[in-house]
């Protein structure tokens, strides 16, 4: 069991990132995500990781130097912020394209103009179609636990997409908080080594990133998109898109009004492939809609494995992936 301590929000965001084993990390200072290149930098040179940390002349040069670390099979992560990134922008759609699974820390802050370096989201409001899966934390313990759960979300052979995870600068990256950070041996237990599903190597040639002329290009789009699994964020967010489905004839369009479906074992899903939820209370809708979605014995299976490892239910507690 993890211990209970307090900590910076973004110091601690870079000691989970080092419990996951990194090989690399490329990063360009901006504020307010500062805190996690710095420290991530000193678990790098004090020895407790092992991985290189590359120091880059600008942000875009610090995806580009995760993109093909990632497609040599690294375990790769960057952060960043604000103009940060909106000037890696143009890598974004390369990066999910290419299936790596990078992961991403957001410090969140207002984009320029005029110059302000509070929080606000308008910094990853604009990379939401680059084809990343975009996480939002809450607190510092979402921020930690999100942070290593990105890795074992990007890289499932179902998923291969880079990974941001969204942390509200200052007024979260900045605070101390108290929470339970994991040991070592559950992130091992949890985060299998990385296994990429091909890899840059002279040995055995491999082409990442190819030129599509005109007569494939359209193909190769239709192709990506309708491989794309859609992972839905909680419960809500189901009973949202299944509802707009049901209505909409299994079409997922604008809608505005109330959603007035109740999922339950025999509900033939339309729209997500995956969830991510917490560990609901007992004899709840809740557990009842996802007992719908993975089938009660393997819910309950799930359950009996949290109350062996002492889990935490409910809200704040810990999630699980049913892929």
């Amino acid at each position: 069991m993890g211990k209970r301590i307090g900590m910076e929000v973004a110091v601690a965001v870079a000691e989970a990132i080092g419990l996951c084993k990194i090989d690399m990390a490329a990063v360009y200072p901006i504020t307010p995500r500062s805190h996690i290149a710095e420290h991530l930098s000193d678990l790098v040179a004090d020895g407790i990781i092992d991985a290189e940390f590359v120091t880059v002349e600008s942000e875009h040069s610090a995806m580009s130097a995760v993109i093909g670390a990632s497609g040599a099979g690294a375990r790769s992560c960057t952060a960043t912020s604000s103009q940060g990134l909106m000037l890696m922008h143009e890598l974004l759609p390369i990066a999910s394209a290419m299936r790596l699974p990078i992961v991403m820390p957001v410090a969140n802050r207002a984009v320029s103009g005029p110059l302000n370096i509070l929080n606000d989201h308008s910094d990853i409001m604009p990379q939401r179609d680059a084809g990343w899966i975009v996480f939002f934390a809450e607190n510092g313990q979402e921020s930690i636990d999100l942070s290593i759960q990105a890795f074992k979300i990007a890289e499932h052979k179902d998923v291969m997409l880079p990974v941001s995870v969204n942390i509200d600068g200052f007024q979260l990256t900045h605070m101390v908080e108290p929470f339970e950070m994991p040991t070592q041996e559950e992130v091992d237990q949890f985060l299998p080594p990385f296994v990429p599903h091909a890899t840059l190597h002279p040995a055995k040639p491999v082409t990442m990133g190819a030129f599509a002329m005109a007569d494939y290009f359209p193909e190769i789009m239709k192709a990506k998109n309708e491989n794309r699994r859609i992972i839905a964020i909680g419960t809500t967010t189901v009973r949202t898109l299944e509802g707009i489905a049901a209505n909409k004839n299994g079409i997922l369009n604008k809608y505005s009004g109330d959603i007035n479906l109740f999922i339950k074992p025999g509900f033939n899903f339309q729209i997500i492939d995956s969830m991510l939820t917490n560990f609901h209370l007992p004899k709840s809708t809740l557990i009842v809609m996802i007992s719908a979605f993975a089938g009660r014995d393997l819910v309950m299976k799930a359950y009996e494995e949290a109350k062996t490892k002492n889990y935490r239910f409910y809200s704040f507690g810990d999630s699980m992936l049913i892929i």
